[in-house]
């Protein structure tokens, strides 16, 4: 992404799971939604930035407002997955002008923030990207499930993959490589 790019998305909108080829940072400026990737879940809203990393797996759900996002190209360096700007609108105008400008204005105005979602959907998601082999069969019952189908639906439903293509995904997240 050598450009910025303003997403407008409608209230209730789902985007399936999808990569991007360039890091990017998606500052929102109008409305909310529940990203889901291989690092957790995280719900934004306005002054959230979401930092992606080239070929991060994600789904994104739209809440009950249209949402509008801008999308400027970031750093592939990025340590954190959210951050919170105060002042959104300036950025935004100076992106309107300068790219690199906003970009760096941008960097420059994030303050650490901790927007994951932490219940067991989170968990498993935490669990799979690990280096260790996770049998889903014996965390289900571990977290007090009867089996492992309920969360496998539930984790598909949630990020739009199975658990064992969570895992991949997240190991590809975690290495950088392309799918």
């Amino acid at each position: 992404m050598t450009a910025f790019d303003i997403q407008r998305l409608s209230a209730g909108a789902t985007m399936t799971r999808h990569r991007h080829a360039h890091a990017y940072a998606a500052l929102v400026f109008v409305g909310s939604y529940v990203e889901a990737g291989g690092r957790g879940r995280v719900r934004v809203g306005p002054g959230d930035v979401v930092f992606h990393r080239p070929y991060d797996a994600h789904r994104n759900t739209f809440a009950r407002r249209d949402v509008a996002i801008l999308n400027l190209p970031s750093s592939d360096a990025v340590g954190s997955l959210t951050a919170t700007v105060d002042d959104v609108g300036a950025i935004v105008r100076l992106a309107e002008r300068d790219t690199c400008k906003a970009t760096l204005a941008l960097r420059a105005a994030c303050r650490p923030s901790r927007a994951l979602l932490d219940d067991w959907p989170d968990r498993l998601a935490a669990a799979l990207a690990m280096d260790a082999p996770l049998v889903l069969g014996d965390w289900a019952i571990e977290t007090g499930f009867a089996d492992q189908a309920h969360p496998s639906r539930i984790v598909a439903t949630v990020t739009g993959s199975s658990p064992g293509r969570l895992r991949v995904q997240s190991v590809q997240d975690a290495t950088g490589s392309a799918p």
